[in-house]
């Protein structure tokens, strides 16, 4: 059952392409040139929610002085 399984996939996958080396080869090129973008992204976004939530504990701390009596 499970060869049939992995035979029905592997036959699929030829079928749309998915196995040809040259797509695999430029895939991988395209992701090369990706990632650092994408890394300098995320590394951005954190920044943001770090400061984000940085301000807001700021905030909320003073605020709980402000009620002190």
């Amino acid at each position: 059952m499970k060869l049939g399984v992995v035979g029905g996939v592997v036959a699929w996958l030829g079928s749309i392409g998915a196995l040809d080396p040259k797509l695999w080869a430029d895939t991988i090129r395209r992701e090369r040139e990706r990632v650092p973008a994408q890394l300098k992204e995320a590394l951005e976004a954190g920044k943001r929610a770090a400061a984000a939530a940085e301000e807001e504990l700021d905030r909320d701390v003073r605020a709980a002085f402000e009620q002190r009596p």
